[in-house]
């Protein structure tokens, strides 16, 4: 028995090449103005987070009373309302875009995007940490990596003792990681 198939709505629409070419053309405009709305949205939120790192800067760099009791609160204010404005839960078109919006207005709720507006001695990126992973990832990529999840640990513990006694300007590393082994505890 053969299947039944559902007739096509397009099946006696007759279009003209000229009305054909103002569909197509039509939906490009649609398309274009999307993008163009997905492209202000993306820009502005990146125009707010910069403003962000650098009201941080200039609350470091002012060492005004009035200024920090006053003028910086008052900024900081604007600018949250501004990015809350801006990341808004709603429906955008285009999926990466919405993305972005998700994880961006996520850590926003939870205060995590702009924390160090609030806690004033945070970095305002976490640049210095990741240079300071690099050399230990670099380290396990020439070496192949860990071969099992201990050994992953192992390296991992080791070099963030290492990491930390540098941190502390321990005169004498090699001593230092010997303590370690020994007692399992940093030295004072």
């Amino acid at each position: 028995m053969p299947a039944e198939t559902t007739p096509s709505p397009f099946k006696d629409m007759q279009l003209t090449p000229d009305q054909l070419r103002e569909l197509v053309e039509q939906q490009h405009r649609r398309i274009q103005k999307l993008e163009t709305q997905v492209e202000r949205l993306q820009e502005e939120i990146d125009r707010l987070l910069r403003r962000a790192c650098a009201l941080h800067r200039e609350y470091h760099d002012n060492s005004s009373p009035y200024f920090r009791a006053v003028q910086f609160p008052l900024k900081r204010h604007r600018l949250l309302k501004r990015l809350e404005e801006h990341l808004r839960p709603r429906k955008l078109p285009d999926r990466a875009a919405q993305t972005l919006l998700n994880r961006l207005g996520k850590l926003h709720q939870k205060g995590h995007l702009v924390r160090f507006l609030f806690e004033l001695d945070l970095e305002t990126t976490n640049n210095r940490a990741e240079r300071a992973l690099r050399g230990p990832v670099i380290a396990r990529k020439l070496s192949y990596g860990s071969r099992t999840t201990a050994g992953a640990y192992a390296f991992s513990a080791f070099s963030s003792v290492i990491r930390t006694l540098r941190l502390r300007d321990c005169p004498d590393l090699a001593g230092a990681l010997l303590e370690v082994f020994q007692t399992g505890m940093l030295p004072q």
